[in-house]
């Protein structure tokens, strides 16, 4: 893993896509810094299943600072987190290790 984000922060790649499972973790910058993007839910939830993941959702916003999102076009939730400017490898490190 580390070998990976490090090549990926020495190129002008604008997004680095990792799966665990079915799902997807996505690192993007942006002129304001790295994006993560973690999915949460495989499909857009509803009712019992919702307050679930966003139960989840909650217990992962104690580890860091970010949101839950839902997307509009699919409706799959995602928590997001935002690190400034270019991070370090071990606060990129740390970052992905918390949303997981």
């Amino acid at each position: 893993m580390n070998a990976l984000l490090e090549h990926w922060l020495a190129s002008d790649e604008q997004t680095l896509a990792l799966y665990e499972g079915d799902d997807a973790i996505t690192l993007r910058r942006t002129p304001q810094g790295i994006l993560f993007s973690v999915q949460l839910s495989p499909d857009k939830p509803d009712g019992p299943r919702l307050h679930k993941y966003l139960r989840q959702g909650q217990s992962s916003l104690a580890h860091f600072q970010g949101a839950v999102s839902q997307a509009p076009d699919t409706g799959v939730l995602w928590l997001l987190q935002r690190l400034e400017n270019n991070p370090a490898m071990h606060t990129l490190l740390a970052c992905l290790t918390d949303l997981l």
